[in-house]
């Protein structure tokens, strides 16, 4: 029982509703502090041990087709390549998320006629399970 009159108390006695006493000031503050160590090793442990996610949400090929890249038909000049090589290059800089994988696949669905064939016969020639770079396609 508290007694407030000349000072003297008893923790250990409960309330005279049946409670227990409320802590020591002493007490709360060192489970407060650790507390907060706890709360800080927690945040600063996730952010070591699980980083960021990337901002971008991936590129899809629908992003790819806003960009309005030019489909390639046929070659009779080895210069028309190149310039649709170098049109589709300006194209990826806009999207440098892009994957060297991502590069080869969307070109490859700029290809039609002569040039689309000679595409899928480059697609059957590779080892199963590899997908071609925009290096090896070019």
């Amino acid at each position: 029982m508290v007694n407030t009159r000349n000072g003297q108390h008893s923790v250990s006695e409960p309330h005279a509703n049946g409670a227990p006493p409320p802590p020591e000031l002493a007490t709360l503050v060192v489970q407060q502090a650790e507390l907060i160590r706890l709360l800080a090793e927690e945040r600063q442990g996730r952010g070591q041990l699980q980083p960021r996610e990337p901002r971008n949400r991936g590129i899809s090929y629908k992003d790819f087709e806003e960009l309005r890249p030019p489909v390639f038909t046929k070659c009779p000049e080895p210069l028309d390549a190149d310039d649709w090589i170098r049109t589709i290059k300006s194209k990826f800089t806009l999207l440098p998320e892009l994957t060297e994988q991502q590069k080869a696949r969307f070109a490859g669905q700029l290809l039609q006629g002569p040039v689309d064939a000679w595409h899928a016969t480059f697609l059957e020639m590779q080892r199963a399970g590899h997908e071609p770079t925009w290096e090896e396609f070019t």
